[in-house]
């Protein structure tokens, strides 16, 4: 028992070290935060009025938010059923206790950083079975000069999140592929859930990743059944947890044509890859000094740090059995290096037309050589364990100062102000015009644009009155067309007539008609699909299960654990 309880306390005390250790890090990487402005970035006004949209809706009862009602001047905005929204919530709730929009995006990106943080030590720590080697890997990783891009420069919370489920991602292949441990199966179901309602396109990469490491290691899982089982049942999960967010979308793309599903832009993949020099190109600072073949005035490499070290794999002695799965990691990481390189033949793959931009791969260069650097400095330079190790963290938060130190703010404080903006508009109808993204909407006859009507909007439902019953019979709605609006007529009578509904192809907006003249109140508003209802239902009891199943193998551990002392 008093082996046991010290085993205890040395535990509780590791574990407050590294907490401690994450937090400093986290307020660290975060301190250009931590002041009354925030920081300027490409996508940043994107973001902040998703996080008010959703504030919005929740204020209004409506949950999930399926429409960001208020953007584009009320007619309306399906964000969410093609690009997830679900840790929104997080600043969207701070906001409804009285924090401004800005703190609350703050707030949030300190708690992305430590999760970051913590997820990646996990990881790294399982696979090297090493402290010092996990440390180093997850400060690499944390502070990314990728990642210190993705918040300070490009603001790409979708992206940002994705840091965070990378690492699960990694981890889950270790344990189910390599290591081939069956009660594992549900850490990549984990990391599939996290990054499908974060970043579509790093999910995409995640399945490549699951892929890669399934075909290097599918002759020691194929001969036991039970793992192969576990295989398809993670895949199965997995599945099951993405329905959530795919299917909605495919029924909206089923209905309707939207502008993200058509390349309108003249370039194409090879037009933005890096040149070999820009790879490796770290100066962050005064980069707009030189001459970059694309737009993006920014620096494009993971950091010079993450890319020195993984070259120590090449005089690395260790033969440690996980050096086999480092190994694999070291092969994908360069693979995806020589991706993001004008070398590679983009133009032969236009199918992934919809990644837009080859070096988002830098997240997967930066978690992949963050593990193999930091593994393989540590064992051809171990001799002196803890001094090397805090030499090696000071060296990586010296290089990260000086690209922190190259951040511009922007004149947002942390004072409230209303947000309106959609992006690129990816999600309108093909028929929207981009002149009309900031105008007025009107109401009008289909038949007769000169007859408009007056219409009272309140979040997604809108009563537009017509009181001359001369009209056509069709009438424009100033909604954009998704489906799931339905709409209905209350006549003077009391009595409700339901109305077809339709998109007006000539600008992306709704159409609601009858076969006669109507007279009385036209309501519009937004319910959700049968479908989508489904989709979510099955995807929220998918995740219950999983966790069902996590605290039994936990609990399960600690019984273990406890016989095990008895018998001792």
């Amino acid at each position: 028992m008093d082996y046991l309880n010290k085993l205890k306390e040395k535990l509780n005390n590791k574990i407050i070290v590294i907490f401690i250790i994450s937090v400093v890090a986290t307020l660290f990487f975060c301190f250009p935060y931590l002041n009354k402005q925030t920081i300027e970035g490409h996508d940043l006004d994107y973001h902040l009025t998703r996080i008010q949209q959703i504030n919005e809706g929740i204020r209004n009862g409506s949950i999930p938010v399926v429409i960001h009602s208020s953007a584009i001047n009320g007619a309306g905005y399906a964000n969410s059923l093609f690009y997830p929204e679900l840790f929104l919530y997080i600043p969207a709730i701070f906001m409804l206790v009285g924090i401004t929009t800005v703190t609350s995006y703050k707030i949030f990106i300190l708690l992305i950083t430590w999760f970051t943080f913590i997820s990646m030590y996990i990881c790294a720590k399982k696979i090297s079975k090493s402290n010092h080697i996990a440390m180093i890997s997850t400060f690499l990783y944390t502070f990314g000069l990728y990642r210190i891009v993705d918040i300070y420069t490009r603001a790409a919370l979708g992206e940002v999140l994705s840091f965070i489920f990378i690492p699960v991602i990694i981890l889950g292949c270790y344990e189910l592929f390599f290591e081939c441990k069956k009660e594992k199966w549900w850490i990549i179901p984990i990391g599939i859930f996290g990054l499908v309602n974060s970043h579509i396109i790093t999910f995409v990469f995640a399945v490549g990743i699951i892929l890669f490491f399934m075909i290097l290691n599918i002759k020691k899982f194929i001969k036991d059944r039970k793992v192969l089982l576990n295989i398809f049942l993670a895949g199965g999960i997995s599945i099951l947890l993405t329905l959530g967010m795919f299917i909605p979308m495919f029924e909206q793309t089923t209905n309707s044509e939207y502008k993200v599903f058509k390349n309108e832009n003249e370039w194409e993949l090879e037009d933005r890859t890096l040149l070999l020099t820009q790879v490796f190109l770290d100066d962050y600072i005064n980069l707009e000094k030189v001459e970059n073949p694309i737009e993006d005035r920014m620096n494009l490499s993971v950091g010079i740090m993450i890319l020195i070290l993984p070259i120590f794999m090449l005089i690395c002695k260790s033969k440690n059995e996980e050096k086999k799965f480092i190994n694999q990691l070291f092969i994908l990481g360069l693979l995806t290096t020589f991706s993001v390189t004008c070398l590679f033949p983009w133009k032969y793959l236009h199918i992934l037309n919809f990644i837009q931009i080859p070096w988002r791969l830098n997240l997967i260069i930066t978690a992949c050589f963050s593990i193999v650097g930091a593994y393989a400095f540590y064992y051809t330079l171990k001799q002196n364990k803890n001094e090397f190790t805090i030499m090696v963290l000071i060296g990586i938060i010296l290089v990260s100062s000086r690209y922190l130190n190259g951040i511009k703010y922007s004149p947002y404080l942390n004072g409230e102000m209303e947000y309106d903006n959609v992006g690129a508009g990816e999600y309108l109808p093909k028929e929207f015009s981009f002149d009309d993204l900031y105008k007025k909407l009107d109401a009008y006859d289909i038949n007769n644009k000169s007859k408009k009507y007056e219409y009272i909007k309140e979040y997604n439902k809108i009563d537009v009155k017509i009181e001359d019953g001369t009209n056509s019979g069709k009438i424009n709605i100033p909604l954009i067309y998704y489906k799931g609006y339905v709409a209905e007529l209350r006549k003077e009578d009391g009595s409700i007539e339901k109305l077809q509904l339709e998109k007006n192809m000539g600008n992306g907006q709704i159409i609601v008609s009858s076969d006669k003249a109507i007279k009385g109140d036209i309501i519009v508003q937004y319910k959700m699909t049968l479908i989508q209802i489904i989709s979510y239902l099955i995807s929220t009891i998918t995740a219950i299960f999983v966790i069902v199943k996590i605290v039994m193998y936990y609990l399960n551990k600690i019984k273990e654990n406890k016989n095990k002392t008895v018998k001792k």
